[in-house]
């Protein structure tokens, strides 16, 4: 089970690689994400920053946008950079967030594996993350 400070040191390092980059493709396996990227594309948005808070992951996008996952008792989040393969089986990514090629930054892509809760909320709205869960 990943414990605070994993939890925080996993955004720390998806902030280093992230934050700043437009998002070039954005894929989940959970319907209500698909609809918000279908209604509110991410594709085109910045990442504009990744923290954690308890044992939670934000990642605000720009136009008030943010992804909110929680890694439960086997989540992560994992970078891969430019042309690497999914090092999990393809069945347990759950967000897949791909940003454009940099040359000075190694991470391109961030996937998140096996998180059972994953939801995405308005920035504003945001503060309120632990407070319940939703898929």
């Amino acid at each position: 089970m990943p414990e605070g400070d994993t939890i925080f040191r996993t955004a720390q390092a998806l902030h280093r690689h992230l934050a700043g980059r437009i998002v070039t493709r954005f894929e989940s396996v959970f319907p209500a994400l698909t609809r918000i990227d279908h209604d509110r594309p991410l594709a085109g948005r910045t990442v504009e920053r990744v923290h954690s808070r308890g044992k939670h992951i934000l990642m605000t996008f720009s136009g008030d946008l943010v992804l909110h996952t929680h890694m439960r008792m086997h989540g992560s989040w994992h970078g891969y950079p430019p042309g690497a393969r999914w090092r999990m089986p393809a069945r347990d990514m759950r967000v897949l967030v791909a940003t454009a090629r940099l040359r000075r930054r190694r991470i391109q892509r961030a996937g998140c594996r096996t998180a059972d809760v994953a939801r995405t909320a308005a920035a504003s709205g945001a503060a309120r993350a632990g407070s319940g869960s939703a898929r």
